[in-house]
């Protein structure tokens, strides 16, 4: 039965009922619905060395799907993929020269360093070359929520 309005009832027993079962049931619906990640989606951070040095580069995650996830690796070696769909991933890690298509920054022909104003030099290590095949062998499996993968990559 739906609420009467105010033109139809004057303060009646009825429609107190009604508003009062609304008011008590918006809290219930509010609390029900939750918070956080809706979209089922996780995040995974985490560093990427080789010898224990950071690596230099982008690590992408590529699910059952063939969708990827990528996140570019910054210069202490961290990295942060977020909306990766949970479930078992693999790991391709490319160098800065894989990723953009040409020799990474650093030295001009001359072999001085290159120096770009407000633009920090690239550090880290090369990934080694078999980290850009995804049958690479690397792979984890993404949880839901937040989690941390440190990924060590061996010569």
């Amino acid at each position: 039965m739906p609420c009467p309005t105010i033109a139809q009832t004057a303060f009646r027993p009825a429609r107190i009922l009604c508003w009062l079962t609304l008011l008590l049931a918006l809290p219930t619906l509010t609390l029900s619905s939750g918070c956080g990640n809706k979209s089922g989606k996780s995040t995974v951070t985490g560093k990427v060395t080789l010898g224990g040095q950071p690596v230099a580069g982008t690590v992408i995650f590529i699910s059952a799907d063939k969708s990827e996830a990528a996140s570019p690796i910054a210069p202490d070696g961290k990295y942060q993929i977020i909306n990766v769909a949970p479930g078992q991933v693999k790991i391709v890690v490319k160098s800065l020269a894989s990723v953009s298509g040409a020799a990474p920054p650093g030295k001009g022909p001359d072999g001085k360093p290159i120096e770009i104003p407000g633009v920090a030099a690239a550090s880290g290590v090369a990934p080694p070359k078999k980290y850009e095949n995804p049958e690479n062998g690397l792979t984890y499996e993404v949880k839901a929520g937040e989690q941390t993968f440190d990924i060590e990559l061996k010569p």
